[in-house]
């Protein structure tokens, strides 16, 4: 395995957040999003070293569909992922981004900011890499890129997670 053979990246929070990017303004975006993110969601809760998962949709997706399509996403996980996954539905991501450990997202440019501002790892979760890479050139060197939901436990998998305690 690849991923494993890597050195691991010391991660400073058990807290992650998938935050993807506006879908309708992206080229050949076909995925139904209640699938896309329900699938992201479960991988990031099925490991024991995340304890909190912060689903942050974009802002103009929670005026478009409503705070209660985003809740409704979470139903049909397994009790156990619901119970760690928390709806972020505040516009402003400054205090969300200093305790996080890592953010997940698709194609956002957010994460640009999140991994220079914080200096903490970015995982891509983008079908099109061609495209990632187009879109966000920086994606290439801040973070790491899969293609599909379920390859994302191997990638965290190669991180440390070290306990931090937030007042």
């Amino acid at each position: 395995n690849k991923v494993s053979e890597k050195k691991k990246t010391a991660i400073d929070s058990k807290i992650v957040a998938y935050a993807p990017n506006l879908r309708k303004m992206l080229q050949g975006y076909t995925q139904d999003i209640i699938l896309f993110d329900k699938s992201i969601l479960k991988e990031l809760c099925s490991l024991k070293e995340i304890q909190e998962v912060y689903y942050r949709p974009h802002p103009q997706e929670l005026r478009d569909y409503g705070p209660s399509f985003f809740r409704n996403t979470i139903v049909g996980l397994p009790k156990s992922a619901r119970e760690k996954v928390k709806v972020y539905l505040e516009i402003s991501h400054q205090e969300l981004f200093s305790r996080l450990g890592i953010l997940v997202t698709d194609y956002s440019g957010t994460a640009i900011t999140f991994a220079l501002q914080e200096n903490k790892p970015i995982i891509y979760v983008a079908k099109n890499l061609e495209y990632l890479y187009k879109l966000n050139p920086l994606a290439r060197d801040l973070g790491v890129a899969v293609q599909e939901p379920t390859d994302l436990k191997s990638v965290l998998e190669s991180m440390t997670f070290l306990t931090r305690e937030f007042s």
